[in-house]
């Protein structure tokens, strides 16, 4: 396939996940505009709460599938598990910054499920069954999230998908990286994780962690943000990576998976940016 035509499919794929199936579903079933109840969160999770178990699962059902199908089909397009993580990152980036609703999507679990059962099929169903258990015995979606998220990897090297080397690597990073973001001792409300990230990749991975630092500065000393800086740099990382030969499945799909982390705990950030609102230093 040309690299025209590869571009134009990453540019559907986010349109695709810009599809904002939970306000579309609520207010066509359930006459309310989900962005102004509940949580206003456009997820599965609050037309789940706030219109009814029977939407709430066919809208997670629907986000599931735009993650799955776009992910699936990009094999045919380019087989490399390379293109089909920049699918992923594209169709995860469309819903969470979805354009129909101001750039003011949900939150990513069920259309990241979707992708991860595409990619890595019987562990994404056992991190499935966690969410399940955790959900149904604590009563917390966000819980069963997270604890959902940990086993991922973990299912997956029992899985043979990573090996032993990278799996440790993995759940090390992971776990400092979730403990920085979610830390339990400010009632899961940490930093942003840039600074903690830059750490664990400059121990992985040294020569990307390095140029994607001076990305940050470069952007940084000339606009004055910090979160422009930050979210430069977790981009550059994994370009970096690539053409600094960290090219196998394991390192890049670890390298998206930190970056779109540090991307997601920058949302209110790029918000700011578009309007124009966004703290600068002079």
């Amino acid at each position: 396939m040309t690299v025209l035509v590869k571009i134009l499919y990453v540019v559907f794929t986010y349109l695709c996940g810009s599809m904002p199936f939970a306000y579309i579903i609520a207010k066509r079933f359930g006459k309310v505009n989900i962005c102004s109840v509940g949580s206003g969160n456009p997820g599965a999770t609050n037309v789940f709460r706030m219109i009814g178990k029977g939407l709430g699962i066919l809208t997670f059902m629907t986000d599931v599938l735009k993650g799955f199908i776009v992910v699936y089909f990009s094999t045919f397009i380019d087989n490399s598990f390379f293109y089909s993580l920049i699918v992923a990152a594209s169709v995860m980036i469309g819903h969470i910054f979805t354009i129909f609703l101001r750039f003011k999507g949900g939150k990513g679990v069920a259309t990241g499920f979707g992708i991860f059962l595409a990619l890595m099929p019987i562990p994404s169903l056992i991190s499935f069954l966690v969410f399940n258990l955790v959900f149904l015995s604590s009563g917390y979606v966000s819980l069963g999230s997270i604890c959902a998220a940990i086993s991922l990897p973990i299912a997956s090297y029992f899985s043979t998908f990573i090996d032993n080397s990278f799996f440790y690597s993995l759940v090390v990073a992971a776990s400092v990286m979730i403990g920085h973001i979610f830390t339990i001792f400010l009632r899961f409300k940490g930093g942003k994780g840039v600074a903690t990230g830059f750490g664990i990749f400059l121990a992985l991975m040294p020569i990307p962690s390095l140029i994607s630092f001076l990305v940050f500065n470069l952007v940084f000393l000339s606009s004055g943000y910090v979160s422009l800086g930050s979210i430069c740099a977790a981009i550059s990382l994994p370009i970096a990576s690539y053409f600094s030969g960290y090219t196998t499945m394991k390192s890049m799909m670890f390298t998206f998976i930190m970056v779109f982390l540090v991307i997601y705990r920058h949302r209110t950030n790029i918000k700011r940016l578009i309007k124009g609102s966004e703290n600068r230093f002079k």
